[in-house]
């Protein structure tokens, strides 16, 4: 029975061509390129803003850590003017030194909680030492 069907087929169909689909270029495929090349032109564009927006951000960093530094250093470089000035090396020798200028009565201030000191009597043109 299969081999009466085989000879049927055979026998009432014609010998078949194959035909091969030739591919056509269609308006269609034109709109797939232009819209692929669209969608690669977004994303390069969505990269390169993102990456601008990035170094954007680390400029306005910079410029605020750029005048942080410059307020520093005016701050600094007005302390280094004052200990180099005249009144602070004269502050600092009457404070830390005892020292006075000529003519000037240098005062001792003891507390009564101190314990005694020996004072020598000698005369006004001397100072007076504290042992």
């Amino acid at each position: 029975m299969l081999s009466d069907q085989a000879s049927l087929s055979t026998s009432t169909s014609l010998p078949r061509r194959r035909r091969r689909r030739r591919w056509r270029i269609t308006a269609r495929f034109y709109k797939l390129v232009v819209l692929a090349g669209l969608i690669i032109l977004f994303v390069s564009y969505l990269s390169t803003f993102i990456t601008i927006a990035g170094l954007e951000r680390q400029i306005l960093g910079i410029k605020k850590r750029t005048a942080e530094l410059e307020q520093r250093n005016k701050q600094l470089q007005a302390e280094l003017d004052y200990l180099e000035s005249d009144a602070y090396i004269e502050a600092e020798a009457r404070e830390l030194l005892g020292m006075v200028k000529e003519g000037e009565t240098a005062y001792l201030l003891v507390s009564p909680q101190a314990p005694e000191f020996v004072v020598e009597k000698r005369p006004r043109s001397e100072p007076v030492v504290l042992h």
